[in-house]
C-alpha cells in the first residue's frame, strides 16, 4: 500500500506539472503579440530619440554662439563663429559632406601677449580653437543648406584652411597642453561671422539664421518639416533666439 502510495503521488505531481506549462502554440501567439506591439511601439520611439538628439545639438550649437559673445565683451576681442562641411561619416556615399560642425575662434593681433608661449609679444596675428577644436553634431542631424531654414548659408564658403575673418592668421589649437597647427582633414569647407564686443559684423538689414535638422529630412520643404531647431542671431545685439515646434 505504502508503494502504491508513492506512485500515485508521482503521478499526480506529473500531471500537475503538464498543466502547469505553455504549449508551443501558446508560446508563439504570445511572441508574435509582442512582435505586433513593437512594430507600432518602434517608429515613435525613434521619433522620440531623433527629437531628443536634435534639442540636444540646438542646445549645444546656442550655447556656443552665446560663449563666443560673452568672451568677445569680456575679452575686448573678435570672435569667429565657424560652422564647418565635415565628411558625414553615417552618409551612404562616404565622400559626402554636410554642415554638421561648430568651431569658436579667438583672434590675437600683433603686440599682444601670446598666449602660446608665456611672457612674449606677439609680432603676427595668431588664431586659437581653445574650446575642444570642432564641435560636431550628433550622428543624424546636420545644419540645412537651404536658405529658407538657413540664411546663414548665404555668408561666403572659405575653404577649410582659409585665413577666415583673421586674415593671415595662424589657427593653432591646445593639443595636449601645447598650442599646435590645427589640421581638419575632415573638413572641406566653412561659413563664419564676427562676434564683436557690442555687437557682429552680420548684415543689420537681413535676418540670419540657421536650421538644424535630422538627416532623414534634408530633402523636405520648410512647409514639410515636423521635426527642427532654429537658432537665430539678432545681427545689431547679438541676441539669440530659439524656435522648436
Amino acid at each position: 500500500m505504502k508503494m502504491k502510495r508513492v506512485q500515485i503521488g508521482r503521478a499526480v505531481l506529473a500531471s500537475d506539472l503538464r498543466r502547469a506549462g505553455f504549449t508551443l502554440i501558446e508560446m508563439l501567439a504570445v511572441l508574435g503579440i509582442i512582435g505586433v506591439v513593437a512594430a507600432i511601439a518602434a517608429p515613435a520611439v525613434l521619433g522620440i530619440i531623433n527629437s531628443t538628439r536634435l534639442s540636444q545639438a540646438g542646445d549645444d550649437v546656442a550655447a556656443r554662439i552665446s560663449q563666443a559673445q560673452q568672451i568677445a565683451v569680456s575679452e575686448s576681442r573678435p570672435v569667429e563663429v565657424r560652422f564647418y562641411s565635415l565628411r558625414d561619416k553615417t552618409a551612404a556615399d562616404d565622400g559626402a559632406f554636410r554642415y554638421r560642425g561648430v568651431m569658436i575662434v579667438k583672434y590675437y593681433q600683433p603686440g599682444e601677449a601670446d598666449p602660446t608661449n608665456p611672457g612674449q609679444i606677439l609680432g603676427s596675428p595668431l588664431a586659437i580653437a581653445d574650446f575642444g577644436g570642432i564641435y560636431r553634431l550628433p550622428n543624424n542631424v546636420l545644419m540645412s543648406e537651404s536658405l529658407e531654414l538657413s540664411s546663414l548659408m548665404r555668408l561666403p564658403e572659405v575653404g577649410a584652411r582659409g585665413a577666415g575673418s583673421g586674415a593671415q592668421a595662424e589657427l593653432r589649437t591646445r593639443i595636449n597642453g601645447r598650442y599646435e597647427i590645427m589640421d581638419m582633414p575632415e573638413a572641406r569647407s566653412y561659413r563664419s561671422f564676427l562676434c564683436l564686443p557690442e555687437t557682429t559684423d552680420l548684415n543689420a538689414g537681413q535676418q540670419w539664421f540657421v536650421t538644424l535638422i535630422n538627416s532623414g529630412d534634408e530633402n523636405r520643404g520648410a512647409s514639410d518639416l515636423r521635426n527642427f531647431y532654429t537658432v537665430q542671431i539678432e545681427p545689431v545685439t547679438g541676441r539669440l533666439m530659439s524656435y522648436r515646434p
